[in-house]
Formats: C-alpha cells, structure tokens, sequence
C-alpha cells in the first residue's frame, strides 16, 4: 500500500511517496519514484515519476510514460508553449490506454481483489515552468490545483496539503511539506511506512534526496508537533507563550538550515 504525493512551485515541482511494499504478509521496502532529465535535444527537460499500485504493473508502465512525456515535452518546446495540456494528455494517454487494455483489463474478470491497477503522478519542468499530472486507472488529470496525490493514503495526503499548500511556494519548502505529509499519513495508516523517498525537479534537476537527510527532517517535526502542543496550551490559557515561542523558534532555525541544504543539492545537481 502506498501514498504518492505531487507539488508544483514557483522553481520547480516534488514528487514523494513511502517506501513500503505490501504483499499479503510480507512488507518490504521499495523505490515509488523515478527521477529522470532528457537533455537531447536541447534544453534539458526535467521529470519524475511516482506509483502506487501493483508495484510491477507500475515498473512496466512507468518506463512507457517516460517515453511519452519526453515525447511531449519534446512536441510542446518545438512549438514554442510551456506546457501544452493537450499534447501532454494526449501522449500520456498514449502509453496510458494501450497499457491498460493489454495488460491488466483482461483480468478483470476475476475477483475484485485479484485483479491489478495502477495510480501515477508526474511532474515535469522545462524552460522555467511545470505541469503536474495524475492517472488513475484508465483516467488522466491535470493537477490544477498545484498539488495531488494517489494510492491508499491519498484522501488523508490530499486533506492535509489543502490546508497546507500554497501556490507559488519555492521548491525548498514544498520538500518539506511533502515530507510532512508523508510522515503524518506514515504514522496514522498501518499500511503506509517504512522510509521517506523524494524527488525534487527544476531547471537541469531531477534528483533524489538522501533518505538519511529525510530521516533527520523526520526528527525535527517531531519538534514541531510537541511546538504545537505548547501552542495549544497556551491558547486554551494552559500556560504562558514563552515556551511555546521558544521550541518555535528553534524549529525554525532547524529548517531554515535544511532548506538552504536542499538548495544546495539542487544547485550542485544542476551542474552534474
């Protein structure tokens, strides 16, 4: 089971999902997210490319929307438009339909639990600008909104980035927002865990960050959340704001520092 998130920026998008592989019993760990750039011909397009779902189902699809969304992104910089939302539909759908009818509608006949789907997001940027995209079985959507997410945790994913989210965030902080909403539906949903994965996109950047790195993120908003009992104590006339104020500022410093490291590996993964 699985969430997979997508956010779109001012300088650039996020995919994130967890890590964890159920099958019957077994849990395992898994990569949801592939982090790719096309840099011929000219200029250098950036994508990634999130699954939830049957994990081989989304291995095999996600190499055939790959294909497509070069295609697109290709077809959209030739006739000198950002994003052209037909032509990206069209060649999603292109890889999408075909897939979907020779692969898993046969098995539809079988049981409702038998039977295979597969849920995607996508970000892409190229040229200073960026578009979000989501299947769902045999559907495409736009990410209108700036922000989607797919898979088994996603209504929860989905509730806390309308509270959250806001348009024209810089890619720093929409990594981590996405961590946040991660590690919230992680510790709410049983079968949503294991580790953290992120891809952050941009001008000539598709990468990944270090699960290590995530991990310390992780600790800090476990800060914030005992920040945001201190705040709510104080609100409801439990005790002074000093403390509260205190553990605030301390986050923020915190993240401020990881914010400029994840700029960091933007600005070194931009040159590699």
């Amino acid at each position: 089971m699985t969430v997979v998130l997508g956010l779109l920026g001012s300088n650039g998008a996020v995919i994130g999902a967890d890590t964890q592989l159920t099958a019957g019993n077994i849990k395992a760990t898994a990569t949801k997210v592939m982090a790719a750039k096309s840099e011929v011909p000219a200029p250098v397009k950036s994508f990634a490319i999130g699954g939830a779902g049957d994990y081989g189902y989304f291995q095999s699809l996600r190499m055939k929307l790959c294909r497509s969304i070069i295609e697109a992104m290709d077809a959209c910089i030739k006739g000198n438009v950002p994003f052209d939302t037909n032509i990206v539909e069209d060649k999603i759908n292109s890889a999408l339909l075909p897939f979907y009818n020779d692969s898993i509608i046969p098995f539809y006949k079988c049981p409702e639990e038998d039977r295979p789907d597969v849920y995607t997001i996508s970000a892409l940027w190229a040229r200073g600008a960026g578009s979000l995209w989501a299947t769902d079985k045999m559907s495409v959507r736009l990410g209108l909104a700036g922000y989607d997410s797919v898979g088994y945790g996603a209504a929860l994913a989905t509730e806390y980035l309308h509270g959250l989210y806001r348009e024209q965030s810089s890619v720093e902080s929409l990594a981590l927002l996405a961590i946040y909403v991660i590690w919230h539906v992680k510790r709410l949903m049983q079968l949503v865990g294991h580790e953290t994965e992120i891809v952050v996109v941009g001008e000539g950047v598709s990468t990944h960050l270090e699960r290590e790195f995530i991990q310390a993120i992780e600790q800090v908003f476990t800060q914030y959340v005992s920040a945001q009992a201190n705040v709510f104590n104080f609100v409801v006339g439990n005790q002074d704001g000093s403390e509260a104020s205190k553990k605030f500022g301390e986050v923020r410093a915190l993240l401020d520092q990881v914010r400029q490291q994840i700029s960091a590996i933007m600005s070194s993964s931009s040159h590699t």
